[in-house]
C-alpha cells in the first residue's frame, strides 16, 4: 500500500511519473499533480501489472512528443480512478491509452485535451477487450489526424462519456471505431469537428454489432466532412441519436452508409447540409439497413441531395415519422 501527497515532476526523455511494472494487487493513492516535459514520457503507466487499485486526485500533464498521460499496457483487471484533467501538448501524444489490456475499470472525472497532430484523447488498441471506462468531462483535440475517442481492434468494451467531444484539425474524428466489435458506447454531449475530411462518428473496417448512443448534436465544418459514417463492411450496428446532425462544407454528408449492411439507425433530430455536392442521407452499396428519422432532412447547396441511394443498395427501409419533412432532391 502506497500513499503519497505531493506533486511528481519529470524533465527528461523516457521518464515516468508513476510506473507499476510486473506488479500485482497493489493499492496506490496519490494526491497531487503529475507532470512530464520530455519525449516518450508517461504520467502514470501500468505495464504487465494486474489487479491493482490506483487513485489519483490531481492533474496529469505531458509536454513532449509521444508522451502519454495514463497508459495501461498488457495489464488486466486494474481499477484506476482519476479526479483531475489529462493534458498533452505535442504530436503523437495520448491522453488515456489502453494497449492489449483487458477487464480494467477506469474512471475519470475531468477533461482530456490534446494539442498536437496524431494525438488521441482516449485510445483502446490491440485487442483491449471487456474494459469499462467512465468519463465525466470534455475531450478536445487541436491537431490534424487527431481523434477524440478511438477503439482500434478492441471488443466488448463499455464506454460512457458525459461531456463534449471537440476536434480542431483536418482528418480529425470525434468518435472512431475501427475493426472493433460488440462495444457499447454512450455519449451525453455534443460532437463538434472543425476541419476538412473530419468525421463526427465513424465506424470503419468491419466494426460489427456495436451499440452507440448519442444524446447531443453532431456538427462538422469543413470540406468532405461527415456527421455519421459507417463503411467497409461495418454491419449489424445499432446507433441511436437524439440531436441534430449539421454539416457546413462542400462534398459533406450528414449520414452515410458505405458498403455496410443490416444496421439500425434511429435519429430524433434534424439532418442539414449547407454546402455544394452535399448529401443529407447517402447509401452506397449497402443493403438491408433500417433508418428511422423524426425530424427534417435538408440539403440546400448546388448539386446536393437530401436522400441519395445508388442502384447497388437494396432492401433498405427508411421511415420518416410524423412531423418529418424533406427539403432537397431525391435520387
Amino acid at each position: 500500500i502506497t500513499t503519497m501527497t505531493g506533486d511528481i515532476k519529470t524533465a527528461e526523455d523516457n521518464a515516468y511519473g508513476l510506473w507499476l511494472y510486473d506488479s500485482d494487487s497493489n493499492t496506490t493513492t496519490l494526491t497531487g499533480d503529475i507532470s512530464t516535459t520530455g519525449s516518450d514520457a508517461y504520467g502514470l503507466i501500468l505495464e504487465g501489472s494486474n489487479n491493482n487499485t490506483t487513485t489519483l486526485t490531481g492533474d496529469i500533464t505531458t509536454a513532449g512528443v509521444e508522451a502519454h498521460g495514463l497508459h495501461l499496457t498488457i495489464s488486466v483487471s486494474n481499477t484506476t480512478t482519476l479526479t483531475g484533467d489529462i493534458t498533452t501538448a505535442a504530436d503523437t501524444a495520448y491522453g488515456l491509452w489502453l494497449f492489449y489490456s483487458d477487464s480494467n475499470t477506469t474512471t475519470l472525472t475531468g477533461d482530456i485535451s490534446t494539442a498536437g497532430d496524431n494525438a488521441y484523447g482516449l485510445l483502446l488498441s490491440n485487442n483491449s477487450d471487456s474494459n469499462t471506462i467512465t468519463l465525466t468531462g470534455d475531450i478536445s483535440t487541436a491537431g490534424d489526424n487527431a481523434y477524440g475517442l478511438w477503439l482500434d481492434d478492441s471488443d466488448s468494451n463499455t464506454t460512457t462519456l458525459t461531456g463534449n467531444i471537440t476536434t480542431t484539425g483536418d482528418t480529425a474524428y470525434g468518435l472512431y471505431l475501427e475493426g472493433s466489435n460488440s462495444n457499447t458506447t454512450s455519449l451525453t454531449g455534443n460532437i463538434t469537428t472543425t476541419g476538412d475530411y473530419a468525421r463526427g462518428i465513424y465506424l470503419f473496417n468491419s466494426s460489427d454489432s456495436n451499440t452507440t448512443t448519442l444524446t447531443g448534436d453532431i456538427t462538422t465544418t469543413g470540406v468532405a466532412a461527415f456527421g455519421l459514417l459507417l463503411s467497409n463492411n461495418s454491419d449489424s450496428n445499432t446507433i441511436t441519436l437524439s440531436g441534430d446532425i449539421s454539416t457546413a462544407g462542400d462534398n459533406a454528408y450528414g449520414l452515410w452508409l458505405d458498403d455496410s449492411d443490416s444496421n439500425t439507425t434511429t435519429l430524433t433530430g434534424d439532418i442539414s447540409t449547407a454546402g455544394d455536392n452535399a448529401y443529407g442521407l447517402y447509401l452506397l452499396t449497402s443493403d438491408s439497413n433500417t433508418i428511422n428519422l423524426t425530424g427534417s432532412l435538408s440539403a440546400t447547396g448546388a448539386s446536393s441531395y437530401a436522400i441519395y441511394a445508388d442502384s447497388t443498395s437494396d432492401n433498405n427501409t427508411i421511415t420518416f415519422n410524423q412531423g418529418s419533412q424533406i427539403i432537397g432532391g431525391l435520387y
